[in-house]
């Protein structure tokens, strides 16, 4: 069961996201809505709230979604948002989460200042708040990669202390028997939320 868990969840979330229609996102938004309150109450309890990783794989994930939801809306693929967010983020392509996170500081700050003119001095404050957005929801989906990344690894660990436990009782002549239920066959929507270490795995409570 656990090899099955850890197959399913070796694709990255928000690219998960891509299979969903538009009412199975928007049922998802309303889980991911949960949680954050869930989380944000349980880290103001524990006074840890900054560093919590919870947080910030729901916080992301929702920006994530929010944006598919706008995708779906404008039309998919031949919408005019789709259009825009392509040539968008051909900015971002190559770059490090540092230079983004710098890149989005400059923008904040020179639209602040009334400075992204053009020649004229015409300041297009449209078209920088689309890509500051749009840069946002990028870092967001670095940030869901990275949580992802270490959910994988510890999710390995615990597999190679399992398959070490197996090979003992195996060597002391012991009869390893599977009680544990089949897996159920998880939707889509299922899918797209592997969850971080503290909530359960069938979407449920918190520990």
């Amino acid at each position: 069961e656990e090899l099955e868990t850890l197959e399913v969840n070796l694709q990255e979330p928000h690219s998960l996201l891509k299979d969903l229609k538009l009412s199975e996102l928007e049922e998802l938004l309303v889980d991911i809505d949960a949680f954050r309150r869930l989380e944000r109450e349980a880290a103001s309890e524990g006074g840890n709230g900054e560093d919590n990783m919870a947080i910030h794989y729901w916080d992301a994930l929702h920006k994530v979604t929010l944006d598919e939801i706008q995708y779906l809306k404008t039309g998919g693929e031949k919408g005019n948002h789709a259009s825009m967010v392509n040539d968008i983020r051909g900015m971002f392509k190559g770059q490090s989460m540092a230079a983004l996170v710098q890149m989005k500081q400059d923008i904040e700050q020179k639209l602040r200042g009334g400075v992204l003119g053009d020649a004229n001095g015409v300041v297009d404050t449209d078209y920088w708040q689309k890509v500051l957005h749009q840069l946002d929801i990028h870092l967001a989906k670095m940030e869901l990669s990275e949580i992802h990344s270490k959910m994988l690894v510890k999710q390995l660990e615990k597999l190679d202390v399992k398959r070490e436990e197996l090979r003992k009782k195996a060597e002391a002549g012991e009869t390893v028997e599977d009680t544990k239920p089949s897996p159920k066959k998880l939707s889509s929507a299922e899918m797209a939320a592997p969850l971080p270490e503290g909530v359960d795995a069938g979407f449920g409570n918190l520990e």
